[in-house]
């Protein structure tokens, strides 16, 4: 007889998001398909005749790989409690590895590291449950399904070993205590700054748990742990302009000097501001980005300290006739749509299996399409793709993404939300907005009528959510083929100055003081019911007068006109028009040093006042 097993590797989604730096967040979603993929491999280890089901059987499951694997395995078994007990064997021996990895002992006093193993062995979930599968493959699935949520849901409770005395909690999840060690009298501010910055990577007033440290200082197996900063994807649509600036010697000689004025401040830098070769900058080599921002100096260097090395920066960035860079990226969180549908039509564990054989390979292309857009992938696993990228990039990147998943799935869309966020945002608060876009991504439906019947399309959307550092946040959504073209085209008009710079501002202004969204409504209502209503014609009418009467390109201005022409006041509206051309705006201001163009021209923007933004 073969037994459906079933097992949850946890916490998952509140263990990634607990991070402060991208650091944090890559080695947590790494960590976590690497333990998924230890387990995978106990099962088939344990018997040659199990055979798994999710992640597939042929995947790469070798530690270290490029595969990326859920918190969740299936397979088939003989005997699904040694394969339960072969699995968290395998994941015990895995996780022991890259806990020693941090080299804890050696940087904590005993008493913390005591604390630190305590809380690393104690906040790992691991639960499995089984059913027969006696031919009834899609039965035994939703059953072992059902029977895992329940397991879940019945948690196991003990009294916490690591509390002794009263110490501050974490900085990052807020739940386990500190490990790291207070300031003492004899140091100076500088001096615990740069222990800190030296031993944790931490800055002064960071408070780390042992969890949160193995994100700091674990190492994965080839080393790739120099995750780009969020600073460094801002500072990415630079390569151009430093690129063209390569072989001026005394471009080269300024950031010499910069780096020899940061160097003398705190040594560690040559070693901790490192990404891997892959995004590297040119001038910058293997420097992280964040060494262009004024504003990062504090992460490694008391405020006393940063006189000549600001100095410094200030004579690079002239040399290479730069200015700092634009301060916005993008994270991007996307997954496939209907996939719970998808997996309920199939009846076999073949089928299962070649289906998650076909996630993978959609996997290593994402991996690849989000590096060929200048993007730094966090997670790409079965459908779901979480990533860093430029703020020029996001949308076409997304678009591919999308288009190459429905592709490769038979069929099946994709929905994705973008944030974008400064790159001094709290990460965890930049993540919660991307999560918050894509599932406004995932709620999207569309009426249309199709041969005089209204149809209704769900979901296979995009999302973005432009959060400023002043007012509240924006969020537009639409279909795929139709907001990204907008974006993309506002943007490169944008970009080639075929568009004024107050014209969103204008358009949204009048349509507020007309009453908004709400007499909008009205008015179509009033229609509906056979009344008559002008206020829709008004609107299109003044619409219309405030394009024509801006400077521009006439070609931007009509297909603006078109695209006014084109709402349906319902689902999108001139606010929301308004709030694409904003966020194309942002696009093409970061765009100007950018490799991918999407303009003829190109131009820095500055933002109108916004009357809102306040």
């Amino acid at each position: 007889m073969q037994f459906l097993l079933e097992i949850h590797i946890g916490p998952m989604q509140k263990f990634i998001a607990a991070a402060r730096r991208t650091r944090d967040l890559w080695f947590g979603s790494w960590l976590m398909s690497e333990l998924s993929k230890a387990a995978a491999r106990g099962i088939v280890e344990q018997d040659e005749k199990n055979r798994l089901i999710f992640p597939a059987h042929d995947s790469n499951l070798a530690v270290g790989s490029n595969l990326g694997v859920s918190n969740k395995v299936a397979a088939l078994v003989a005997d699904p409690g040694a394969a339960a007990k072969a699995a968290k064997d395998a994941l015990d021996t895995r996780y022991d590895g890259l806990i020693n990895s941090a080299s804890l002992d050696k940087k904590l006093n005993p008493e913390a590291s005591t604390r630190a193993h305590q809380q690393l062995h104690s906040f790992l979930e691991f639960y499995w449950v089984s059913y027969p599968e006696n031919g009834e493959y899609s039965q035994a699935r939703n059953y072992a399904d059902a029977l895992l949520a329940a397991r879940k849901n019945t948690r196991n409770f003990k009294a916490v070993d690591w509390v002794g005395e009263k110490l501050p909690k974490s900085s990052l999840d807020g739940r386990m205590e500190t490990v790291t060690p207070p300031k003492s009298k004899k140091e100076t501010e500088a001096e615990y700054a740069k222990l800190m910055y030296s031993d944790f990577r931490a800055r002064p007033g960071e408070q780390l748990s042992g969890v949160d440290l193995l994100k700091r200082l674990g190492m994965s197996d080839d080393d790739k742990s120099r995750f780009p900063s969020t600073s460094h994807m801002a500072a990415m649509p630079l390569r151009r302009q430093l690129q063209a600036n390569a072989g001026e010697p005394i471009v080269k000689a300024e950031w010499d000097n910069y780096i020899a004025a940061l160097t003398k401040v705190n040594p560690e830098i040559e070693k901790q501001e490192v990404v891997y070769h892959k995004l590297q900058l040119p001038i910058l080599d293997e420097f992280d980005g964040s060494l262009l921002f004024e504003s990062r100096l504090l992460d490694f260097m008391d405020k006393s300290e940063t006189a000549v090395p600001k100095q410094k920066l200030k004579e690079f960035l002239k040399a290479a006739d730069l200015s700092e860079p634009n301060p916005y990226y993008a994270l991007l969180v996307a997954d496939g749509d209907s996939m719970g549908e998808a997996l309920a039509s199939m009846k076999t564990a073949a089928e299962h299996r070649t289906f998650s054989q076909e996630l993978a390979k959609f996997a290593e292309e994402a991996r690849g399409i989000v590096a060929e857009h200048d993007g730094a992938v966090v997670y790409a696993g079965g459908d779901d793709v979480l990533a860093l990228l430029p703020l020029p990039t996001a949308v076409l990147c997304t678009e591919v993404l999308a288009t190459t998943f429905h592709e490769m799935m038979g069929g099946l869309t994709f929905s994705a939300g973008i944030a974008i966020v400064h790159h001094l945002e709290p990460l965890e608060d930049a993540l919660e907005l991307a999560r918050s876009a894509e599932k406004e991504a995932k709620r999207f439906k569309k009426v249309e009528k199709v041969n005089g019947e209204e149809k209704e399309s769900k979901k296979n959307a995009l999302a973005i959510t432009l959060n400023k550092r002043s007012g509240v946040p924006r969020t537009i959504v639409g279909r795929w083929g139709e907001i990204d073209v907008r974006l993309t085209q506002f943007a490169a008009y944008y970009s080639a100055n075929a568009l004024p710079k107050g014209l969103a501002y204008q358009l949204r202004d009048m349509y507020l003081h007309l009453g908004g969204q709400e007499a909008m409504q009205a008015a179509l209502q009033d229609r509906d019911n056979g009344k008559t209503n002008s206020l829709p014609d008004v609107i299109a009418i003044e619409a219309q007068r405030i394009i024509n009467r801006k400077e521009g390109d006439p070609e931007a201005a009509a297909y603006v006109a078109q695209s006014v022409e084109n709402l349906d006041h319902k689902q999108n509206n001139i606010e929301s028009l308004s709030s694409e051309l904003i966020i194309a705006a942002h696009t093409a201001a970061a765009q100007e040093h950018t490799q991918l163009s999407i303009g003829n021209r190109q131009s820095q923007m500055e933002e109108p006042h916004d009357p809102l933004d306040n």
